[in-house]
């Protein structure tokens, strides 16, 4: 199967939803704006269904505060559209994940500003391709932004941590702004109530943006992912390569990901796999 059917089944078929008619951008494709919702940093994410089987969202402030975002929000387009996943690693394990850590530098600023915006992020889903068909699919993420998005943004580079999933909703942390030349650290463990501690951390100005997610799934799909929207040349991509390194899988064991790749030839842009534990990204 090609990359750009993958990256269509990827979280369900287009679906008409009840929308504003106003569409956002997030690091799992555009979503009706009334479903896309910032919380404080450290809250607590969870899903449930109501009676009729309708998915429902919650969130737990840390300050305690109780939000149920319980509006069917279906997905209005499909993941990888216009650009989406244009170049990724995709590994399966064959175990439940229970952490996924790993480390990337801040590349330096884009030459041109056409309004495009980048997202480079470790991930993992309860589902891949056709079996996005099947189930509600969920991806967690910690991410580093550069351009636009729901999350805010402009011509530069922050971190946010996010949960996209095909029902719509889209819940992202607060989005922080970090440097070029700098180290961002993506940690996605499961913590003893078996949820997810998702973090982005700078190491250079100590900023943090994260969320605890319960998925109530497994994920086993693990990816390095560049996404793009908006680029007009080749220009509107940085220079060099992003490598992603001290790559940490771990199930009931350290694991070993034999990780595959796929990417769209826009200017020159590309994976390489040097190592389970190294994967750079070519602008």
């Amino acid at each position: 199967m090609n990359t750009t059917v993958l990256l269509t089944l990827l979280f369900a078929v287009i679906v008409q939803m009840q929308a504003s008619g106003k569409q956002v951008l997030t690091p799992g494709g555009y979503r009706d704006e009334n479903c896309v919702h910032q919380v404080p940093h450290g809250t607590y994410i969870y899903n449930d269904r109501s009676d009729d089987g309708v998915p429902v969202l919650f969130a737990r402030y840390p300050n305690g505060t109780n939000i149920k975002y319980n509006s069917p929000c279906l997905m209005g387009t499909s993941i990888g559209v216009p650009y989406g996943w244009t170049a990724f690693t995709h590994w399966q394990s064959q175990k439940p994940i229970t952490t996924y850590n790993g480390q990337w530098g801040v590349s330096n600023l884009p030459p041109s500003q056409d309004g495009q915006t980048l997202f480079l992020f470790t991930g993992l889903q309860n589902s891949f391709g056709e079996e996005n068909l099947q189930q509600m699919a969920t991806i967690i993420q910690p991410v580093l932004q550069y351009g636009p998005s729901a999350a805010g943004g402009g011509p530069f580079w922050a971190i946010a941590s996010w949960l996209v999933t095909s029902s719509g909703h889209s819940v992202y942390s607060i989005l922080e702004k970090v440097q070029p030349g700098g180290i961002i650290i993506g940690n996605m463990t499961k913590n003893q109530q078996g949820n997810w501690e998702i973090t982005a951390y700078s190491t250079t100005n100590k900023k943090k943006s994260g969320i605890v997610v319960d998925t109530g799934s497994n994920e086993p799909y693990a990816f390095v992912t560049l996404e793009v929207y908006g680029v007009e040349k080749c220009n509107d991509f940085p220079t060099g390569s992003t490598v992603f390194n001290d790559l940490y899988i771990v199930s009931d064991k350290e694991e070993v990901p034999q990780w595959q790749k796929e990417s769209q030839d826009q200017c020159e842009e590309a994976i390489n796999i040097q190592s389970p534990k190294i994967v750079s990204v070519k602008w």
